[in-house]
């Protein structure tokens, strides 16, 4: 699901947008290029990942300008003196298996579009990650299924989300897409699509996953 310029799937990455130019009157990141984006965001000039930005204050309305806090760049609030501090982002994964294969998608959707991955997606605000994991495999894969144990949790340097992922098991349903993939398939071990997986996380992730559950090619 796409939702305010973001993926909601577990991409461990965030894909720019159009570029806007940026108001004079307005604070630009120290170091960005001065590039500013339609979502609020400031992109590195050496880098596609991007960091949240704010115009005004949410406490009090006043205008926000960047400043130096703790050793690292960001925005405070001239009237009350608020600080901004960009939370992560916590996505939610499960591998699970039907008919003795890996249950995988291909995306359809940038980052990693045509790319192999297993369902996920981000967590909502107090939602217990396995509940998200849930969540997602139903609405992505279109499979019932339950949290057994836990695989892995995958953060990157200059990435903000962090990826929880699981084994799972299938209660019930069959596999299916929706409309951010353009196919669901269950891949044999030996057979896993290495060279087309979409993210490092998912790389890592079912590397984790055949170890721990004793699954061999």
């Amino acid at each position: 699901m796409i939702s305010g310029g973001r993926c909601r799937c577990a991409c461990l990455d965030f894909f720019p947008l159009a570029p806007l130019t940026s108001p004079p009157d307005r604070p630009v990141l120290p170091g960005s290029g001065g590039v500013v984006y339609c979502d609020d965001s400031v992109a590195d000039e050496t880098s596609h990942h991007t960091v949240h930005r704010a115009w005004f204050c949410e406490r009090c309305g006043s205008p926000l300008a960047w400043t130096e806090i703790e050793g690292r760049p960001r925005q405070q609030c001239g009237g009350c003196g608020w600080v901004v501090y960009v939370d992560p982002k916590v996505a939610s994964g499960v591998i699970v298996t039907w008919d003795d294969g890996v249950v995988l998608l291909k995306r359809a959707i940038e980052p990693g579009y045509g790319k192999w991955v297993f369902p996920g997606g981000y967590t909502d605000a107090g939602e217990p990650t396995t509940v998200a994991a849930v969540r997602e495999a139903e609405e992505e894969v279109g499979l019932q299924v339950e949290v057994l144990d836990l695989v892995g949790v995958y953060s990157y340097c200059g990435e903000r989300v962090v990826l929880v992922v699981y084994d799972g098991r299938v209660v019930s349903g069959e596999p299916c897409g929706n409309e951010e993939s353009l196919d669901v398939k269950a891949f044999p071990v030996d057979q896993i699509p290495w060279d087309e997986l979409a993210f490092p996380s998912t790389r890592e992730a079912l590397e984790t996953w055949i170890q721990k559950t004793g699954q061999r090619p």
